[in-house]
């Protein structure tokens, strides 16, 4: 024989907060904020469900990693961040003298 199946959950809202029930006895419902952080926790309750289409090896939603466009946008911000006051100091510098930027 096959084993009966799990209920499955059902997730509702009352405009004030998000609820995912799981039905049986006895019966478990988890309560939310009613944002869409808040859809994304209690979607993350549920085994096998996925967002566009990454699902981990556990079943649940896997966090996705930062677009690489999104690396190089920001790679000079984050040289300009680790250069030490002593090289800005000369690049100010080094600028004022060339009168570059105004």
């Amino acid at each position: 024989m096959t084993p009966k199946p799990q209920p499955y959950p059902v997730i509702y809202q009352d405009g004030s907060a998000i609820f995912l029930e799981y039905p049986g006895s006895p019966g478990l419902v988890l309560r939310f904020a009613f944002t869409e952080a808040g859809l994304h926790k209690a979607l993350k309750h549920i085994p096998n469900i996925g967002i566009a289409g990454q699902i981990t090896g556990r079943g649940n939603l896997k966090d996705k990693s930062p677009s690489p466009r999104v690396a190089r946008s920001t790679a000079r911000k984050r040289e300009l961040a680790k250069a030490s006051p002593g090289v800005r100091s000369a690049a100010t510098s080094l600028i004022r003298k060339l009168k570059v930027g105004g």
